[in-house]
């Protein structure tokens, strides 16, 4: 299941007794045990009736342990393994693991036992066979597209602001899709903003830590509109946070890669919505990146390539200046009429 269902069962009062939790969205991971832990325990004795194992370093003694330890004063125990090593791709699993396959077929009533990992696992043990048996595999998947642009929309909703569709659209492109990061970037939106209602993209601009690839798609942007000030303000703005001249030569490049994908797409007939499927990007992204190819032809981005393959050569074969090329490589795409 994904965490849209799991949270419908919980408010439903629908609790398993056995939980998986995996996949690369965190902050939502940890909502949905914060969320059960609040559902199953009673307030009094929360705390006395949760333990929480570290799954790199627990034996199969520990689990069983855990789990066969009565709650107190009546209601449900909940037992969390934190990365599971079976599970991670960290170990083989071995007879002994058997006690524990053996033991969740048969969980008692009055547990809950949940293996909480970090990013992806491995899916080829007999134990991921079994809880997918005998208890609920939720797949904590990062939200895209629409989902992500609603969360953004309702997280500032619970702050007393508004934005739009197309501002929200704009803030995941320069904050990313992380949700832990975004949360952060959000409060200080709303902040910055005092009193307005309405959240807009300039207060986004004002205020938000922009990810790498949102900076390099404005110095692109920049080239692309000709404003050669502005491509450099963007360029020596990633070198000051720390950004290495050869690793922002290479998203450059990557910016007109995807730029040419898009292109070679569109002019195949693909819609949006099939760019995005077949180059695995956001909705939202590949309509900015769409929206940018309006400011260069195909030849032009050929051209963008080349030199950059140009200054990727130049970076590594000679003793010049790193940052020095990369200010090259602006003004040659600029006067190139790119």
């Amino acid at each position: 299941m994904d965490h849209t269902e799991f949270f419908n069962n919980l408010k439903a009062g629908d609790i398993a007794r056995l939980y998986l939790f995996y996949g690369q969205e965190e902050y939502v991971k940890e909502q949905a045990l914060a969320q059960l832990k609040d559902t199953l325990l009673d307030g009094a004795v929360r705390d006395m009736n949760m333990t929480v194992l570290d799954g790199e370093t627990a034996s199969v003694d520990d689990v069983l342990a855990c789990a066969d330890t009565l709650p107190l004063f009546g209601g449900r125990r909940l037992v969390v393994i934190r990365n599971y090593a079976p599970l991670m791709g960290r170990g083989a699993d071995t007879v002994d693991r058997k006690r524990l396959v053996d033991y969740i077929a048969h969980i008692p009533e009055h547990l809950c036992l949940v293996f909480v990992c970090r990013g992806d696992i491995r899916k080829n043990t007999a134990l991921f066979k079994a809880i997918g048996k005998y208890g609920a595999v939720v797949d904590f998947a990062q939200l895209k597209d629409k989902e992500l642009i609603l969360w953004i929309r309702t997280a500032f909703k619970r702050l007393g602001k508004a934005i739009s569709s197309q501002d929200a659209q704009y803030m995941a492109m320069m904050a990313g899709s992380e949700l832990e990061t975004l949360v952060h970037e959000i409060h200080k939106v709303a902040d910055y903003a005092g009193e307005a209602r309405v959240i807009c993209a300039q207060d986004i601009d004002a205020v938000v830590t922009r990810i790498s690839s949102a900076n390099i798609f404005k110095m692109v942007d920049a080239i692309g509109q000709k404003d050669v000030d502005k491509a450099l303000y963007h360029m020596n703005e990633l070198l000051e946070s720390g950004q290495s001249p050869i690793g922002m030569l290479s998203m450059i490049a990557r910016q007109f890669r995807i730029l040419l994908q898009c292109r070679l797409l569109l002019d195949k007939g693909y819609s949006a919505r099939e760019i995005s499927s077949q180059l695995k990007l956001p909705i939202f992204a590949v309509n900015s990146y769409i929206n940018q190819l309006k400011e260069f032809d195909k030849r032009q981005i050929v051209e963008a390539l080349r030199h950059c393959l140009q200054s990727d050569l130049d970076m590594k074969s000679t003793s010049f200046n790193q940052a020095m090329i990369l200010e090259r490589l602006v003004l040659s795409l600029k006067n190139n009429g790119i």
